[in-house]
């Protein structure tokens, strides 16, 4: 029986986590994954109850062998016991090792409790503050504000935005990044987190990035000005302002991505930010540079593109998993 057949009174979070679960199992014949492409393709809905429930549970993969042992010890299905009972038992155990590890404070929880705005991946969103200033979230980004007498301060807790900052000469626009920090009068810049390096490229006017946070100093701190970009690591001084082109830095506001002589695995990992899920791309040949422009939107059509031109097969595993080899 699958999730969808047990009950009418399921509400799409209880039978996506039913889902997540039993797909997880491996326990699944070609009728349960017809079942379940069938009740995901219903509804918009059942399709994002599904990628919550999935995240939540990829955020709980260090606690599966305490979970599973936990489940061995404690529960026992004996003969007709129900999948909605099972699950139950499941998802209390996995709560109470939760507790006693201390997980719900994970990164991923963390950002979620702080972030007053947020995108999933995929999304994007405009965000009007207070003093007047609009913030652009792009895909799989979060930020939190705070604004008081002497400043206005934001976080970039995750993702890359685009700040207007609306002039102020008493009250500094601050943005914290990775343990940086980025401060405007009245101008624009992007603040995009990648896993190497902060990057801060200003679209308008000045601006003043200081790493690390609160460091004193020439050497921690460089100016920056229009057309120009600058990076910084945790603990590390800014490097030196370079030239950049503006509006490719900011293309995807217009639903665009730009790559220029990207290596192959890096193009997949950027356009693995704007799709839910995983794209995989398997092997290490030596393949050709990726260069051009490629519609957010059409994330799969891009994909597809891409494993056009380098003899690639692409094989969707799931909504959420594709990979390519």
């Amino acid at each position: 029986m699958n999730p969808e057949q047990e009950t009418m009174q399921e509400t799409p979070v209880d039978a996506a986590r039913d889902w997540v679960i039993q797909l997880a199992s491996g326990d699944v014949g070609e009728a349960d994954m017809q079942a379940f492409k069938a009740w995901l393709a219903e509804t918009p809905e059942h399709q994002a109850a599904f990628e919550q429930e999935r995240q939540f549970w990829q955020q709980m993969e260090s606690l599966r062998g305490a979970a599973d042992a936990m489940a061995r010890r404690e529960f026992v299905p004996s003969r007709g016991y129900g999948r909605k009972t099972w699950r139950t038992a499941l998802v209390g155990g996995l709560a109470a090792a939760c507790l006693m590890l201390g997980v719900f404070f994970g990164e991923d929880v963390r950002i979620s409790m702080l972030s007053d705005y947020s995108t999933v991946q995929g999304e994007q969103r405009t965000v009007a503050l207070p003093d007047g200033s609009t913030v652009y979230l792009n895909t799989d980004t979060a930020i939190a504000v705070t604004y008081g007498d002497d400043e206005r301060r934001v976080e970039l807790l995750r993702g890359e935005a685009l700040f207007q900052v609306a002039s102020n000469p008493d009250r500094p626009f601050r943005v914290i990044a990775e343990g940086g920090m980025t401060e405007a009068v009245g101008t624009a810049f992007v603040i995009r987190e990648d896993p190497a390096d902060t990057v801060v490229t200003v679209t308008e006017g000045v601006v003043e990035v200081r790493s690390p946070l609160g460091a004193a100093g020439s050497e921690a701190s460089v100016r920056a000005k229009r057309g120009q970009q600058t990076r910084y690591r945790t603990g590390a001084a800014p490097g030196k302002p370079v030239s950049v082109d503006v509006a490719a830095a900011t293309l995807w506001r217009d639903g665009v991505i730009r790559m220029d002589d990207l290596p192959l695995d890096e193009a997949i990992a950027e356009l693995d930010r704007y799709r839910p899920g995983r794209i995989l791309l398997l092997g290490n040949a030596p393949y050709r540079a990726v260069g051009g422009a490629f519609d957010i939107s059409d994330i799969d059509g891009a994909v597809a593109g891409l494993a056009a031109t380098h003899d690639l097969t692409v094989t969707h595993i799931s909504p959420f998993l594709v990979i390519l080899r």
